[in-house]
């Protein structure tokens, strides 16, 4: 755990054997607790594969054991992507694991909700077959998430009916993903990318920004060769990218105009 003043608090709990393991990690929106799912293969006759997804406080307390599985025939990651406002509920893919390929924009094939509260578990988006980027809006109503093929698709699925809206995405981009939502839920914003395997040295990447409630886009930055791609929305008119190099840059979210980090002063990267 990473404070502001550069602090690093070391969390043991979350792989107490020591043991090798693929994990990941998301605090909660208050930042007192934190979900994560693992993976470990365990080399036994079976060569089963472990899974686990839990919570805690983030001092290791009030740990819950959300599931504890193993697999024989798939490998699996489960990832958790967003919790509820209000900190009842955790989403969370159950990610293919070892998947190798030209993927740019990484997600899961479906959207699994946990009540903590209970332990009841609501399938939200059943197996769609794909690794399909998406987010939560801030207030939990509503899931993005990438669909289609040819063309790509922003698909807006609400939680709690299953109502789903969907717009094309301009053609000629074979990848997206990175999607994020304004904090007031009105805008997403998501990276495009030309996404050729056999033409990476001519890869770019394009940003949309998209109005939610009309699903009208705007590009906010064309085939960069940089490779800006959409990070956080943190607040109303700012939104932080990452560059193929691993630099931030501040972008303003209506005109799109950037400002690297290293104009502040301060050179930083935006990770989540």
């Amino acid at each position: 755990r990473v404070a502001f003043d550069n602090t690093l608090i070391e969390l043991p709990f979350v792989n107490p054997s020591g043991e090798f393991f693929e994990g990941q990690f998301l605090p909660s929106l208050d930042g007192e607790r934190i979900a994560w799912g693992t993976y470990a293969f365990e080399p036994n006759p079976n060569g089963d594969n472990h899974n686990q997804l839990k919570v805690a406080n983030v001092d290791g307390t009030g740990e819950q054991i959300l599931f504890d599985r193993r697999l024989q025939d798939e490998s699996i990651l489960p990832t958790p992507l967003g919790w509820s406002p209000d900190g009842r509920f955790l989403y969370f893919s159950n990610v293919p694991y070892g998947i190798g390929g030209y993927i740019l924009f990484r997600g899961g094939p479906d959207l699994q909700q946990v009540d903590l509260a209970t332990g009841a578990m609501t399938e939200i988006l059943p197996n769609m077959g794909c690794l399909c980027p998406m987010s939560l809006s801030p207030d939990g109503s509503t899931v993005a998430y990438i669909g289609g093929l040819e063309p790509l698709e922003l698909v807006l699925h609400e939680v709690a009916t299953g109502a789903e809206r969907r717009t094309a995405l301009e053609t000629g981009y074979r990848q997206a993903g990175s999607i994020v939502w304004s904090p007031d839920g009105k805008l997403l914003m998501l990276t495009m990318a030309i996404g050729n395997f056999e033409q990476q040295e001519n890869e770019a990447y394009s940003v949309v920004r998209v109005e939610a409630e009309t699903l009208a886009q705007a590009v906010l930055i064309r085939d960069d060769a940089l490779l800006l791609e959409t990070v956080v929305w943190p607040v109303a008119g700012t939104v932080w990218l990452n560059d193929i190099a691993g630099r931030a840059w501040r972008m303003e979210a209506q005109s799109g105009s950037l400002t690297p980090a290293e104009a502040a002063g301060r050179v930083m990267r935006v990770v989540r």
